[in-house]
């Protein structure tokens, strides 16, 4: 049976670390550098230091840790002795690698130390810096919190900028673990006030899409961005103030979306309020539906944490094994909130696993079994603890605000104790964030929606000798006649005429193979008819395919794109610019609602669509079977037109799909993103 997907292959999320942990656990080394160094020095009193600085590294290449030790002291007692303080600093470098690879934390702080006050002594600040805030992660893996406080107290004030506001959120995390939780929250809430303004102040609301995807240290920035906000949400949780980790926790959801998405909004020009209870309550109170966040927390590891029998992978999977915690919220329709916080520590040590792990175990599993055992789990871990808030009737609209890759979770699938599916108990769908909701809620209110409805199917040829989906011909038609109107289908399904058409339909349904990229999330694309010269290209080459083939003309001005049989996320987002006036947007499609996941949500389709003002969409969780869609998406639209509640009509599709196909992969894979009216 054919499947509406085209899996890219990309590096694993991990890649670099596990880079990192090779160059990490290489044999210590004489590097160049350190040999040309000391060729240069021809004092007769640095030879002997020369020859033992040389040994210790051969016996550290050997694992000979406790004689590598011996001679390298003995080599920095001569360069000492001698004055030769260029030499110095490498011996107490190499001395620190080697104790590293020994497992010698005494000694690693004792070396750090030693290069600490030398560069104190140069006036070296920077390197004073960097040392500081090294000796502190140093003492935070001993968990010697009292002694890392002072050096991340140093490191924060020698530096401003970036470097600080990152710096100060090492110094909160510390005074949150050593207990002082009053003097943790205003530190961590400056590092996080100040994060957000060199965020907003580098990108304006037009470049922030392409600024917070495309440069890979501004990634780095958001990333730690993130765990800021996570360790100022256990400070206070700690605390007992669960209403204000959760302004917390929203406050750092899809930030870059919400700025976006203000540009089709009367917010237009001006920042978004920081989220407060009172307008979270109010949020809940006007979509009259019971509001579920979650967030993942634990606590921040450095790689300083490492010795010799450690690989950074199995180091950072012990870590978080043992301190990942789950935290939820839940604001009903009459304003009310509600805290509970799950331990997921022995679920990840039973099963030796991280959560991203269990999620993907999960979908990589589900058609094994009508209700395999992670839809249970899943339901215990998410459902369970908050259950009796749950509205009693099945007709109610839950939206589940997940974090990280818990939004690839099926959430209409998970089964409980007694076997049932969630979808009997409740109508879900999904957001990136409660603020999202207000937002898409004003722009059905001010926007000016398109009219008639944009239906392509079965696209052909399409690019990289994609097959064929009669599938999806047959749901494009079926769902055409529903509209009566004409569809877009095979050849007639090309670049240009889709994008046309975009501009001013109200309802837009593509049903074609969809193409993820989990590395480069604006890459995540559709496949659409392609020329000659794009049937048989890589997707690398149809990336980077050049040239002025198609021309959109607006009031304004012009947009030009390149015929590569490919509608990527990024292009939707261009196009998004120039207005794309649609109410509903459903890309039947493998893998749409997937992307890069990041600090700052999801990056793919699905954000570009949300990004445009779109304040429906309909995306996939994973790949879907070509007949068990057809059959889903023509009952969502004949139930529509009996209801304007889309998360309703979404619901009872299911329910009448999964009489035919009762696997939830065949049933459960497409989520309802933002408005469900």
């Amino acid at each position: 049976m054919p499947s509406r997907s085209q899996p890219l292959s990309s590096l694993f999320q991990l890649g670099a670390w596990i880079l990192f942990t090779t160059l990490l656990e290489a044999p210590v080394i004489l590097q160049l550098t350190t040999l040309q160094g000391l060729a240069q020095s021809q004092s007769p009193q640095s030879t002997a230091a020369q020859t033992l600085h040389h040994q210790g590294l051969e016996q550290a290449n050997q694992r000979q840790f406790t004689a590598a030790i011996q001679s390298l002291k003995q080599a920095l007692t001569l360069f000492q002795q001698h004055q030769e303080m260029q030499h110095v600093d490498t011996v107490l470098a190499d001395l620190d690698r080697v104790y590293s690879q020994a497992g010698d934390t005494q000694g690693m702080v004792e070396s750090r130390q030693q290069r600490l006050d030398l560069a104190r002594q140069q006036g070296d600040r920077y390197k004073e810096f960097l040392l500081s805030k090294e000796l502190g992660h140093t003492y935070v893996c001993l968990k010697q919190f009292e002694l890392a406080i002072p050096n991340y107290q140093r490191a924060s004030a020698i530096m401003t900028g970036d470097e600080q506001w990152e710096t100060l959120g090492d110094l909160g995390d510390a005074l949150f673990r050593a207990g002082k939780l009053s003097e943790a929250e205003p530190i961590l809430r400056s590092a996080l006030t100040d994060s957000e303004i060199v965020t907003r102040q580098s990108y304006p609301v037009a470049d922030v899409f392409d600024a917070q995807i495309g440069d890979e240290q501004n990634r780095i920035k958001l990333e730690t961005q993130h765990h800021i906000s996570k360790s100022l949400q256990q400070v206070l949780v700690a605390q007992n103030r669960p209403h204000a980790a959760l302004e917390i926790a929203e406050r750092g959801r899809a930030t870059a979306l919400l700025r976006l998405l203000a540009a089709h909004t009367s917010t237009a020009q001006r920042l978004i309020p920081l989220p407060t209870i009172a307008q979270l309550q109010h949020i809940a109170k006007s979509q009259q539906a019971t509001l579920v966040e979650y967030s993942i927390v634990n606590q921040p590891f450095h790689h300083e944490c490492l010795n010799h029998q450690q690989s950074f992978r199995s180091a950072i999977k012990r870590h978080l094994q043992s301190t990942t915690q789950l935290l939820i919220w839940v604001i009903q329709p009459t304003g009310q909130v509600t805290f509970r916080r799950v331990d997921l520590a022995p679920i990840l040590q039973r099963h030796n696993m991280l959560v991203d792990d269990l999620v993907a175990d999960l979908r990589d599993n589900l058609g094994l079994d009508d209700r395999h055992p992670g839809l249970k789990q899943f339901d215990q871990i998410l459902i369970q603890p908050i259950r009796e808030l749950l509205p009693q009737n099945p007709n109610e609209r839950v939206i589940f605000i997940a974090d990280s890759d818990l939004a690839y979770i099926p959430f209409p699938a998970l089964v409980d104790a007694n076997g049932d599916y969630l979808i009997e108990k409740v109508t879900p769908l999904t957001a990136p964030s409660m603020q999202i909701l207000e937002l898409t809620q004003q722009i059905r209110q001010q926007k000016r929606f398109g009219q008639g409805v944009l239906v392509v199917g079965n696209p052909s040829p399409m690019p990289m000798e994609l097959s064929d989906l009669p599938g999806t011909e047959q749901e494009a038609k079926a769902i055409a006649q529903l509209f009566n109107t004409q569809p877009l289908l095979g050849h007639q399904a090309t670049k240009q005429a889709i994008l046309q058409h975009m501009r001013q339909a109200r309802i837009i349904h593509l049903a074609t193979h969809g193409i993820l990229n989990e590395k480069r999330g604006e890459h995540s694309a559709i496949a659409v008819v392609a020329p000659k010269d794009a049937q048989t290209a890589s997707f690398a080459a149809l990336l980077n395919k050049t040239g002025v083939d198609i021309r959109l003309k607006f009031p304004s001005g012009e947009l030009w794109l390149p015929d590569n049989g490919l509608i990527s996320a990024d292009e939707i987002l261009s196009l998004s610019a120039w207005g794309i006036p649609a109410e509903l947007a459903v890309f039947s499609a493998c893998d749409t609602g997937l992307g890069e996941i990041t600090g700052d949500g999801i990056v793919g389709l699905s954000r570009s669509l949300i990004a445009a003002g779109i304040p429906s969409i309909v995306v996939s969780l994973w790949a879907v079977s070509d007949a068990s869609t057809e059959t889903l998406m023509t009952e969502f639209y004949r139930q529509l037109q009996q209801t304007s509640n889309k998360a309703t009509a979404l619901r009872q599709a299911m329910l009448v799909t999964r009489q035919q196909y009762p696997n939830p992969r065949d049933w459960a894979a497409f989520t309802l993103i933002g408005a469900s009216q």
